[in-house]
């Protein structure tokens, strides 16, 4: 079993002893994975511990290193890939961490200076504009289905909205390869370059629920947003994050540990042991912040035989990956590797079908992927679909 001490030691400040000695007391004391309240505070007076983010950015900046860390210790990079996103921004430069503040910091966070889908994928005719123009943050651009067109409403009676957005490196290879319209799309289909996303691609897709009744806002990555004319509070509840590291993508998915109080559903997959085991670790290193509060659910990396995800319950030889928030309604057949892997474009537009159906059930796609035949893939990138 790889050491979860010796995985820490590229995230801490203050050494492996201190690694070790969070490790020791979390298998203690480990929580079960949908008990809604901090791990940190089971491990009282522990010694702080600081994510270093120029270490981490060290790491991502490298398609080499990150690849290598991706393959060997994915619960980890997993867990980097969160505090890089998740670190508080710089305020004047889009896509840029404030190396001057410390995970958990006051104000908005990386990923919510990427530009949004709606930013790209504009009405015909029309332009995105560049990277570096237009406000450097944006509140969340919610939208209330699922992927499946389904609503999922929480516990005060209000919908879980939803959100994507594009890391620098996503938006500009879209833009230069005229990707975010549908013709520049079709185009593909006459020949020429494959779609090849940069190795630093990255994307997320964001659950928001609004804040009420029973939930403390301190738990939560918060922000505010005028919904139907009303200001209103919004909490992140859940979070995928996906990045081009490997060919196949990487895949992992965070949530909310109270997730399972405040909504009428909970996680149906099982969390593996030894994801189970770095949460423990990393929620006590981030004791006193909403981090906190906030777990990963798995890793995919293959589309079978994934240690660090979870057996399909529909079909158990497969590798699934889900969250309670995004893939509410089909967690047991929702395999993300796969899923995306069938994002294409067909003669006249016609896209690869999500779904299938098994007993009159409908089901998401499991295991290898099925043949495109003449569909053109656009790797791994299902926003594409937006386009118009």
């Amino acid at each position: 079993m790889r050491s979860p001490m010796r995985r820490l030691s590229i995230l801490i400040a203050t050494g492996c002893l201190v690694a070790a000695a969070v490790l020791s007391m979390s298998q203690q004391s480990q929580a079960p994975a949908e008990t809604p309240t901090a791990p940190a505070a089971k491990v009282p007076n522990l010694p702080s511990i600081t994510p270093n983010i120029k270490q981490i950015e060290a790491i991502l900046k490298s398609p080499k290193k990150a690849s290598q860390k991706a393959t060997l210790t994915p619960i980890d990079f997993a867990w980097l890939a969160f505090m890089d996103v998740n670190w508080p921004a710089l305020g004047t430069v889009r896509g840029k961490p404030d190396l001057n503040k410390g995970f958990g910091g006051a104000g908005f966070v990386v990923w919510q200076t990427w530009k949004t889908s709606q930013n790209l994928y504009v009405a015909p005719g029309q332009t995105p504009i560049s990277w570096n123009q237009g406000p450097i943050y944006q509140q969340p651009a919610l939208q209330s289905e699922m992927i499946d067109g389904k609503v999922l409403t929480d516990n005060n009676g209000n919908p879980v909205m939803y959100e994507v957005r594009e890391s620098q490196d996503t938006f500009n290879y879209i833009i230069e390869r005229n990707l975010y319209t549908q013709a520049g799309q079709l185009k593909l289909l006459q020949g020429g370059l494959p779609v090849t996303f940069p190795a630093r691609a990255m994307e997320v897709k964001a659950s928001w629920r609004f804040l009420g009744e029973g939930d403390d806002a301190s738990h939560y990555l918060t922000a505010t947003v005028l919904y139907r004319g009303v200001v209103r509070v919004v909490g992140l509840s859940g979070l995928h994050i996906t990045s081009k590291f490997l060919p196949d993508w990487f895949w992992c998915t965070f949530e909310q540990i109270e997730n399972s109080k405040m909504t009428p559903v909970k996680l149906e997959l099982p969390i593996a042991p030894e994801v189970q085991r770095v949460n423990a670790v990393m929620q006590a290193a981030f004791r006193n912040t909403k981090w906190a509060y906030y777990r990963l659910d798995g890793v995919q990396t293959s589309y079978a035989n994934n240690p660090d995800a979870a057996n399909c319950i529909v079909n158990a030889k497969d590798s699934c990956l889900a969250n309670s928030q995004i893939e509410t309604y089909f967690q047991g057949s929702s395999s993300c590797i796969t899923c995306h892997s069938l994002a294409s474009i067909g003669p006249g537009g016609k896209r690869y079908s999500l779904w299938t159906f098994r007993g009159g059930d409908q089901q998401g796609h499991m295991g290898s992927p099925p043949p495109l035949k003449q569909d053109v893939p656009l790797d791994f990138v299902w926003s594409l679909r937006e386009a118009q």
